[in-house]
């Protein structure tokens, strides 16, 4: 997620659009996995969570 973020924009310009879309699907992909990790987290231990 980081270097997508980090990668200048000609870089971008440059690539292939395949490409371009496979770096937006990852990362989506990772924000929902991190998301769904922080619900399960919470419905584990909803003490922990709600200080």
């Amino acid at each position: 997620m980081l270097q997508i973020a980090t990668i200048p924009d000609a870089t971008v310009n440059n690539r292939c659009v395949t490409c371009q879309i496979a770096g937006i699907v990852f990362m989506y992909t990772d924000i929902t996995i991190m998301l769904n990790i922080a619900q399960a987290k919470k419905a584990i231990n909803p003490a922990a969570s709600a200080r």
